[in-house]
Order: C-alpha cells, then sequence, then structure tokens
C-alpha cells in the first residue's frame, strides 16, 4: 500500500511539472492557428462563428484529441493499426520507460488517473509516430496496458447488460464502463459488433422473407394459369 501511495505520490507530482506548461502550449497554438486562418481569408460572419466553434470545440476535448486539432489531419493515417505499427509504438513505449526509471504498474497509473493526461509522456510518445493521432496511439496504449480492459469473450449475461446500459445512458461509454470490468474502447466496438450484426441478420431476414414472398408469388401464378387452363378445356367441351 505505502508503495503504490509513494508511487502515485510520484507521478502527481511528475503531472503537476509539466500540466501548466502543455496547458499554455494547447492555448497558444490553438489561438494562433485558428486565429492565423481567420485572418487570411475575409470570411461571412457565419464562416467566422463556425470557425469560432471549431476553437470552442477543439478546447472542450479531452487533452489527446486537443492535441490532434493543431495538426495537419490531413498527413494522419487513420484506421486499423498494423501489427508492424504496434510493435513500433510497443518498443517506443518500453524505451520511454527505461529511459525515465518507469515500470508497468507507473504506466497503469497514468492510464487509469485520468487527470495525469496532460503530462509529458504522451506527448513524447505519440511524437515518434507523427503519423498517427495522439488520440489513437493513446487509447491503443491504454488498451494494451489497462487493468480494468478485460479482452476477451463476452458472455450472454455481459451483453444482456450492455443491452440494458446502452437503453439507459445511449453512448456514454464511460459511464457505461464502470458497470463493467471493460474500458470505454472496449464497450464501444462491442457495441458497433453487435449492431452490426444485429444489421446483418435484419438484411438477410428481410432478403429470407423477399425469397418466400417471390415463391408464393410464382407458385399462386402457376396456380392461376393452371385453373385457366382448366376453365378454357371446359368452355371447349
Amino acid at each position: 500500500m505505502k508503495k503504490n501511495q509513494k508511487q502515485s505520490s510520484k507521478l502527481r507530482n511528475k503531472h503537476q511539472q509539466h500540466k501548466k506548461e502543455y496547458e499554455d502550449l494547447f492555448k497558444s497554438k490553438e489561438h494562433i492557428q485558428y486565429d492565423s486562418n481567420i485572418q487570411k481569408i475575409d470570411k461571412t460572419p457565419q464562416e467566422q462563428q463556425i470557425d469560432q466553434n471549431r476553437i470552442q470545440q477543439c478546447i472542450s476535448r479531452s487533452w489527446h484529441k486537443r492535441l490532434d486539432c493543431i495538426v495537419n489531419l490531413s498527413e494522419i493515417k487513420v484506421g486499423k493499426f498494423s501489427q508492424e505499427e504496434i510493435d513500433y509504438i510497443m518498443k517506443v513505449v518500453n524505451e520511454y520507460l527505461l529511459q525515465n526509471n518507469l515500470n508497468d504498474q507507473d504506466l497503469q497509473e497514468y492510464i487509469e488517473l485520468k487527470s495525469f493526461g496532460l503530462s509529458k509522456m504522451w506527448l513524447t510518445i505519440a511524437n515518434q509516430i507523427p503519423n498517427r493521432s495522439v488520440d489513437s496511439i493513446y487509447k491503443l496504449i491504454r488498451r494494451k496496458y489497462d487493468s480494468k480492459n478485460r479482452q476477451g469473450y463476452w458472455n450472454q449475461n455481459e451483453e444482456a447488460d450492455l443491452i440494458k446500459y446502452v437503453q439507459q445512458y445511449g453512448r456514454k461509454w464511460r459511464e457505461i464502463s464502470k458497470h463493467f470490468n471493460r474500458t470505454p474502447d472496449n464497450i464501444r466496438k462491442k457495441q458497433e459488433n453487435f449492431q452490426y450484426q444485429q444489421n446483418k441478420y435484419r438484411v438477410q431476414h428481410n432478403k429470407y422473407f423477399l425469397f418466400q414472398i417471390m415463391i408464393q408469388y410464382f407458385r399462386l401464378n402457376l396456380v392461376i394459369s393452371s385453373l385457366k387452363l382448366n376453365f378454357v378445356q371446359i368452355l371447349e367441351r
């Protein structure tokens, strides 16, 4: 217990040293970038309002998404990480831990104690992978190291609970994660996969239903044609 408290105290001290520095960095870069863009082009009041809304959204986002607001998103790669990318990111993480005399437990505390998000560690690691967003790198590392991220098979009880909590909370994944030993990303992906499977089943069911209607339609036509033929034969007698 004392060891964990000492580690937490060490992380808090490091966090306090870097927090103000990076908050100022965010504010200055956001202000410079968006103000310069507005001044370069003669925009209508509506367009200026849109830009101001973008700035406000940037400021209100989590630290890793706020950092992505000040980079050129056209150069950022999106989609699933390749195994080569994952191996490289894990290598960068391990090198950082060694250089700064940290261990896996320290990293888990950085992840689980959300107030440490502005730490220099995340920014330094993300800087080594410039073609991926800070947000995606942070979430990848969190999935790998977060002790609360239970991986693997979802049993029927968990799936039933997920349906219940989604109906209760909607898409508030962080709130839902409080009822599971899984991360918000894990829960979000499960729900998206669950919806995909439901939609897929619905489409297949509709196709099958339509196919059955077509079969019945052709059968009915055959019966009608047969009745017409019999009726004609009766009239000819």
